[in-house]
């Protein structure tokens, strides 16, 4: 299996350069994407022209498309990174494409299983809300929600329609995500409409799942401010999942090192913004450690500094990352620095 066998990725290529404006229409992408990709080593970076314009070979086009067809069906930037550098390189890294798409096919296989138990979860409720409601005179409280079974009364299940945003591009169709859509319940429809995220919301979450490399669906996000600076932890929901754990690990080990180097391309991608406080990050990165610390189910990233302004800018960056993440955690450092 090679990445040129994902439908659609045959062209019709033309001897002459192409400008970045002509490429980006041409491909469905924006400037900024392909200047993304460039910083990422995803493309290389083309010759300009006495005006300053990018001028790209004629197999670029090629390369941006082969990349955002693999991101259609769930390969992430940090894979994609990996295989085509493997293969500019020289090597063939066919084998472990292959891997990553069985990979990905047993997540979506899991998500129709986790639809199925969920639909069945709904259809038990509503019987035995239909025997409340007969026995509850007009008017008064049946107390509904109360009798919700324990697996949903604890963490907030994921709604299909989260799933067809956040995880739909790995393999499924949007013909599949209709039909699980319809096959889950009236219920559920209601519910998808009143608990689902802001498209924006959902579109970052998207973008994340390509910057990061894993699900943003079976992970948990917390932004920690601290007196000295703070942390990102990430873990998985199932201490079980070792493949989604060391993901994370490696992601955060990477996330590291960037932001040591001043590098804060993957929240900006993922974010599709500058976040506040990077600016001053990047100027005072020298004044700024990161270090990467494994957890029992993920890892973190120790944030520490003894000046007071890159504090600030850690602590504005932070609480930027809880309001698009939507974690709920403090937006104040405790009284005392955590360790």
């Amino acid at each position: 299996m090679t990445l040129e066998s994902v439908p659609g990725c045959k062209l019709d290529l033309k001897g002459n350069l192409v400008q970045s404006g002509e490429l980006a229409r041409l491909t469905g992408v924006s400037s900024d994407t392909l200047r993304h990709y460039e910083r990422l080593g995803l493309l290389p970076k083309p010759p300009r022209t006495g005006g300053g314009y990018r001028d790209y070979p004629p197999h670029s086009l090629e390369r941006v498309r082969l990349i955002r067809r693999a991101l259609s069906v769930g390969f992430s930037l940090p894979e994609l990174t990996t295989i085509l550098k493997m293969r500019d390189g020289g090597e063939v890294p066919c084998r472990q494409v292959q891997a990553m798409a069985e990979s990905k096919l047993e997540q979506v296989k899991q998500q129709i299983q986790n639809l199925i138990e969920m639909r069945n979860q709904l259809e038990a409720m509503l019987k035995r809300w239909n025997v409340k409601l007969a026995r509850t005179r007009r008017g008064q409280p049946a107390r509904l929600l109360e009798d919700l079974p324990p697996e949903i009364r604890g963490e907030r299940p994921t709604s299909p329609f989260q799933q067809e945003n956040q995880k739909g591009r790995t393999s499924m169709k949007p013909i599949v995500i209709l039909a699980l859509l319809v096959f889950a319940s009236g219920v559920q429809a209601q519910k998808i409409a009143q608990e689902d995220p802001a498209h924006g919301h959902c579109e970052m979450m998207k973008r994340g799942e390509q910057g990061m490399g894993f699900s943003q669906q079976t992970t948990t996000h917390h932004f920690r401010l601290l007196a000295d600076g703070g942390a990102i932890e990430i873990e998985t929901k199932d201490p079980k999942d070792t493949g989604t754990r060391d993901q994370i690990r490696q992601h955060l080990s990477h996330v590291a090192k960037m932001f040591s180097d001043g590098n804060f391309e993957i929240p900006m991608f993922i974010h599709d913004k500058t976040p506040p406080g990077v600016p001053t990050l990047t100027e005072l990165r020298s004044e700024i450690h990161y270090d990467f610390e494994p957890m029992d189910s993920g890892g973190r990233v120790r944030i520490h500094t003894s000046n007071a302004r890159a504090v600030k800018a850690v602590h504005e960056f932070l609480r930027f990352q809880i309001a698009e993440h939507q974690t709920g955690d403090p937006t104040s450092p405790p009284d005392r620095s955590a360790k």
